[in-house]
């Protein structure tokens, strides 16, 4: 399923290489208080035609080195 395939590529990189992969997000989402770290959702739509999966990534600012990481994908 590519929903797994992308969760395991993703999970625990860098944003910046997400950011080099896919481009900029189509739309950006912060979510205040979320959890203990800053944490937004970037979409950037439909990547795959043949999956039709809208490609959203959980993204979290750790407070200590402030560095971007991805937390999570999600096909919806």
């Amino acid at each position: 399923m590519r929903e797994n395939r992308l969760q395991a590529m993703w999970k625990g990189r860098p944003y910046n290489a997400l950011l080099e992969t896919y481009g900029a997000p189509k739309m950006v989402m912060s979510l205040p208080g979320y959890r203990a770290m800053k944490t937004s959702v970037v979409v950037f739509g439909v990547i795959d035609k043949a999956s039709d999966c809208v490609d959203s990534f959980t993204i979290e600012s750790h407070a200590q080195s402030g560095e971007m990481m991805v937390s999570d994908y999600y096909c919806r």
